[in-house]
């Protein structure tokens, strides 16, 4: 096997790949904008919505006024509640003329007055965001209102408020802020990560592989002094640099994302600040070269396989949702990582960057899965071999 022819055609590959628009635009451009688009775009539009709908405030119609009047002049004097008259509340809620109804039952204040209990009915549309916050601004009102009669209960029989709460239940999470941000992150990074890798590999696979035999230049590469291993070698050399690029241009959006957000304090971003050390990023990123490897090898003997683009397109579409499955195995809680795990290709990447992400390396299982993932890597890489040396297959109509 010769180095040097197979350098030459993994330069080759990656001349032609720079000069294609589209994959381009699959390894650089969306693993770059993916990330900000979905969380500094998602954030603010979401805090605009919530910022507005706070501006227009919420109507509200207490219906049978009259039997509290004391809970409703609280109610008027809520901030950001309009109080309104309506006959059809129910149709004027549903069509959003207002945003909430307080039901007052008959003998209100007679029932409180003789310690008796009652009820109280709020209808809202919990589809609608500010019937939401409407019903929420209520609630608090209604609780406040029914701490003051409480305390009024307990003060006329001369009862103490320790005598309703013997004891406080404290709870006391010991995780850091940054530690809850990673494993939010742990959810939904794996996943994308993993998917981001695969679809950096799939263009560059098809095109160099199915795309040649369409165009006709496969032949032309054939009467090269190269061997078709080195072929192989080359072109999956190129493939797999395609899947590690995006993957690596993922990471470091994703955290320049979060670092820009913190920034522009971004509602969504202050709750579960980010950040990962860089021992963290270099094993994120270690992780992914083997993963990258296998879904390359996997990529390329499917592309060999097929006749056409369009073939091979048909045959990869349905892996890219078989891939989907393992790869959500992050979002499933209670799913720990352990030794059978380590042995599933991606669900192993996918529990390990969760893990990795909230602080947690394993190294015995970390190493278990880079030998696992590369190991099917090799296997897929042999396959691919062994098909591009089949003339059956490499030249079938």
């Amino acid at each position: 096997m010769n180095l040097r022819n197979i350098k030459i055609i993994y330069r080759k590959e990656l001349l032609d790949s720079l000069r294609d628009r589209r994959t381009l635009i699959s390894m650089v451009l969306v693993p770059i904008l993916m990330f900000p688009v979905m969380i500094l775009g998602v954030g603010i539009i979401m805090g605009l919505v919530i910022s507005k709908a706070v501006q227009k405030g919420s109507k509200v119609v207490i219906v049978g006024e009259s039997f509290g009047e004391s809970l409703a002049s609280k109610i008027q004097e809520k901030e950001g509640v309009e109080v309104v008259e309506m006959e059809n509340y129910e149709i004027a809620l549903r069509k959003k003329e207002i945003q909430t109804v307080l039901v007052i039952p008959k003998y209100f204040e007679e029932s409180l007055a003789r310690a008796d209990s009652t009820e109280l009915r709020i209808l809202y549309d919990e589809a609608e965001l500010r019937s939401q916050m409407a019903e929420k601004k209520l609630r608090e009102v209604i609780l406040d209102y029914r701490d003051e009669v409480v305390s009024e209960r307990m003060t006329s029989r001369g009862i103490e408020k320790s005598f309703l709460e013997p004891f406080v239940v404290t709870s006391v999470n010991l995780a850091s802020k940054e530690k809850m941000g990673g494993m939010v992150m742990g959810l939904f990074l794996p996943y994308m990560v993993i998917i981001l890798s695969l679809t950096g590999a799939m263009y560059p696979a098809v095109d160099m592989t199915a795309g040649e035999k369409e165009r006709g230049t496969l032949e032309t590469l054939m009467v090269s002094s190269a061997s078709r291993k080195e072929m192989v070698l080359g072109k999956f050399t190129m493939v797999f640099t395609a899947s590690v690029i995006t993957a690596l241009l993922s990471l470091l959006s994703l955290f320049a994302t979060f670092a820009l957000g913190s920034s522009l304090t971004i509602s969504i971003l202050e709750d579960f600040p980010f950040s990962i050390q860089p021992l963290g990023f270099v094993t994120v990123f270690f992780m992914m070269i083997p993963l990258s490897a296998f879904f390359s090898s996997l990529l390329m003997m499917i592309s060999i396989f097929a006749k056409s683009s369009k073939e091979a397109n048909s045959y990869i579409h349905p892996l890219v949702f078989i891939i989907v499955l393992p790869a959500m195995v992050s979002f499933l809680p209670g799913v720990e990582l352990n030794s059978l795990m380590a042995m599933i290709p991606i669900v192993n990447t996918s529990l390990v960057l969760k893990e990795v992400l909230m602080g947690t390396y394993h190294w015995g299982n970390i190493g278990l899965i880079f030998l696992f993932n590369f190991l099917f890597a090799a296997l897929g890489l042999w396959g691919a071999i062994g098909l591009f040396e089949k003339e059956t297959v490499l030249f079938r109509v």
